[in-house]
């Protein structure tokens, strides 16, 4: 694989920062994830105007020139062989505040450090789409919008990290007791044998996540690709 590391593309095995950069110190940066159908980068203007502004929002300088965003990705896609009429391809833009001494300060990174990774997309089989999947209702709770912003797509997922591992353990240790249900369209409808105790519980929470959705998103339904 072929990455974009700061200046120029390298190897995977090339591919490496520094151990003070505050991005593994503290998970202080931000980043995009884009597909494409084909050669065409879906809404990569709006991905990118969304990476500034994330950028912008906890004061971290992108180095990288905005018109220079289009051929970088595009020969990102081309170095791995996707992006194609045979491969669809994902992109990751990660840029974080750099290295520099340990410490909270942004002022201690002179420079940040800026990645493009690419590499076939798999999108899910179309089997899925035809009876759906299954939902577990998690625990975990969202981080509060007043004390981080959802409009800063932020590099710190350990809050999504903490679902998943709940979510695991209750499918290893007790399936019985997983909220599930199947999503079709817009609906929801149980698939376990606890659907009238949980029912109004998923409602509730689909409704809850519909309108943070509604609230935070920056596309809307007709903007199409670049």
């Amino acid at each position: 694989m072929w990455i974009y590391l700061n200046d120029r593309f390298v190897k995977e095995e090339e591919a490496v920062v520094s151990v003070f950069d505050h991005g593994f110190l503290y998970g202080d940066g931000v980043y995009e994830t884009i597909r494409s159908y084909g050669s065409r980068i879906f809404m990569r203007d709006l991905h990118l105007a969304r990476l500034r502004r994330s950028a912008d929002a906890i004061g971290l300088a992108i180095p990288i020139l905005e018109h220079r965003w289009p051929a970088l990705l595009h020969e990102a896609m081309t170095r791995n062989d996707v992006g194609h009429e045979r491969t669809d391809a994902y992109l990751r833009i990660t840029i974080s505040r750099g290295a520099g001494d340990i410490g909270l300060d942004p002022a201690l990174c002179p420079t940040p450090t800026v990645v493009i990774m690419t590499k076939p997309l798999h999108a899910p089989p179309p089997e899925q789409y035809r009876i759906g999947v299954n939902l577990i209702v998690a625990r975990t709770r969202r981080n509060l919008p007043s004390a981080l912003s959802p409009q800063i797509k932020a590099t710190n997922f350990l809050n999504n990290i903490q679902a998943i591992s709940f979510l695991s353990e209750q499918a290893s240790s007790a399936p019985r007791h997983l909220h599930a249900a199947c999503w079709t369209g817009s609906r929801a409808t149980s698939c376990s044998a606890s659907r009238k105790r949980h029912r109004s519980r998923l409602k509730k929470d689909i409704s809850g996540s519909r309108q943070f959705i509604k609230q935070t998103s920056v596309f809307s339904p007709t903007q199409v690709w670049e």
